[in-house]
């Protein structure tokens, strides 16, 4: 996983017995991105002989099982859940399968209803859906850095189209940004008036 993500999310994996590699975040394109490092340890896993069984990639970005499970799953439920009184559907976006699965169920059974992407600042989403370039404003002559987002936000916001996010984004009626203080501040009401104790993430579609 990204070294910059909270030291919580490996602690636990690490208490549950796995063993977690930290990388520092890098472009999709370098081989030490942590989903290219994933890849080839599972490939290393499994022509590894001596190893006993095999190495598995499970590729959320890419592998459409994961907008599936949303279709199948999350759609119909929040339909269930809701009696059909639904107007509006808002999401972030990290692979892009709870927005693609749900917007597709959703606009099935109700076309009216409307999908909105809810990105945090840093992310290149926002602007995609609006305008159709994938572009932030951090990226502007003279200010881009290596790394371009920096956000408290973890697991949304990309500056790519995932094979997850082309199923669904033009499903995806309009975009809102979300900065770090709106969302902080959403999950400090959230669990002191619902009793919802949630991470920046959660809060960004509230």
């Amino acid at each position: 996983m990204p070294s910059d993500q909270a030291t919580e999310k490996s602690d636990l994996l690490l208490n549950l017995g796995a063993i977690v590699e930290r990388v520092p975040p890098a472009p999709i394109i370098d081989p030490m991105h942590y989903v290219n490092r994933a890849r080839t340890l599972a490939a290393e896993h499994t022509a590894d002989a001596s190893r006993p069984g095999r190495g598995f990639f499970a590729d959320q970005f890419e592998n459409e099982a994961n907008w599936r499970a949303h279709y199948n799953g999350t759609g119909p439920e929040i339909l269930a859940q809701l009696k059909g009184r639904i107007h509006a559907f808002v999401a972030g976006a990290g692979t892009g399968g709870t927005i693609s699965g749900v917007a597709r169920y959703l606009k099935e059974k109700m076309p009216g209803v409307q999908v909105i992407l809810a990105d945090p600042q840093g992310s290149g989403l926002l602007n995609r859906v609006k305008y159709g370039v994938m572009f932030d404003a951090k990226e502007r002559e003279g200010t881009r850095r290596r790394q371009q987002v920096d956000s408290i936000v973890e697991g949304i916001g990309i500056t790519r189209v995932t094979a997850n996010l082309e199923v669904g984004k033009d499903l995806i009626d309009d975009a809102i940004r979300v900065d770090d203080e709106e969302a902080l501040k959403m999950a400090r009401w959230l669990v002191e008036k619902d009793g919802l104790f949630v991470g920046s993430s959660s809060a960004v579609n509230c």
